[in-house]
């Protein structure tokens, strides 16, 4: 029986495999264990970061939809975010980085053309894995506008790539919906 994918996963999953060039792509573990599989997906690459001569390339993708047709928002915001990241000193079960987060509402001043690289903003991304509870932890932290965080919920792995629920740009939707792609590099050096 063939799967259908909604036309948002058909999104998410180009733009997740655009971002991830060049970067081992965000695949599952070889040996999951049949436990968690959120916690097995971050394991497999937070155990990748050990040497510290190695990080990871992090992708994100936003989506919220329109604010309805009395808004002043008439279309969905959508954001695409790239960077590294890497564990901090002595701290095997997190990695954390910023990333450079672009949206599409954010248009070029001499054209139509969404994600204006000038008017982009700083993104925290946090992965944090217990060992203990097998639970995973995803803060995003707006560097740009103050430093607010929030922590993504109901994780989980959609074909590979770390899918969680969070709030909208600005507030202007009751959620959004987050998906991160993770590969592995080394660092130069």
């Amino acid at each position: 029986m063939l799967r259908r994918r909604s036309p948002l996963a058909v999104v998410l999953a180009t733009a997740m495999s655009i971002g991830s060039l060049g970067a081992t792509a965000g695949t599952d573990p070889p040996n999951s264990i049949a436990g968690n599989p959120v916690y097995d997906h971050v394991r497999h690459y937070l155990d990748w970061t050990v040497p510290f001569s190695r990080g990871l390339t992090a992708s994100m993708v936003s989506i919220q939809p329109a604010t309805g047709p009395d808004g002043a928002q008439t279309s969905g915001i959508a954001s695409y975010a790239e960077g590294f990241l890497a564990e901090p000193s002595n701290s095997p079960n997190k990695v954390n980085g910023t990333l450079s987060q672009y949206f599409n509402d954010r248009r070029y001043s001499t054209s139509s053309y969404p994600f204006d690289p000038a008017r982009r903003d700083s993104l925290g991304l946090h992965i944090t894995a217990d060992p203990t509870t097998q639970s995973v932890t995803v803060t995003l932290v707006a560097l740009s506008w103050g430093g607010g965080s929030q922590s993504l919920t109901n994780l989980r792995i959609e074909d590979g790539v770390l899918v969680g629920d969070g709030a909208s740009a600005g507030g202007q939707t009751p959620s959004a919906l987050y998906a991160v792609s993770l590969g592995t590099m080394t660092i130069p050096g």
